[in-house]
């Protein structure tokens, strides 16, 4: 289960971004889970559930958005969304195409009382 560790190295990156800040409580972690990030949304949950925060973050909400996938055909330019595989432009029928969006996490946002 990498989700332990993607969630730790997460926690890791929300405690720098707040670092040099007055943050007296972390109310929200927002995160951005790309469809194609090969995460398990469930697992990711109970991995921050169980994972032991120290101040400012306990009591946190994790708040999950599943980024759709986004591909750009190679062959005719067009962008499209991607509902299932193989991915086809839906224009010229191309098999040829660069992901734009859906295969990365990041936190989008953190909430927090300052």
């Amino acid at each position: 289960m990498h989700e332990t560790a993607l969630m730790e190295n997460l926690i890791r990156i929300a405690e720098k971004a707040i670092k040099n800040h007055p943050v007296k409580q972390v109310t929200a972690i927002r995160l951005s889970v790309g469809k194609l990030a090969n995460v398990m949304i469930d697992a990711l949950e109970f991995a921050y559930d169980a994972y032991p925060k120290s101040d400012p973050f306990k009591g946190a909400k994790l708040i999950i958005c599943e980024t759709p996938i986004l591909a750009k055909c190679e062959t005719c330019g067009k962008e499209y969304p991607v509902k299932q595989f193989p991915f086809v432009c839906p224009v010229c029928q191309s098999r040829y195409y660069t992901i734009l969006q859906g295969d990365d996490i990041y936190i989008e946002s953190l909430d927090y009382e300052t």
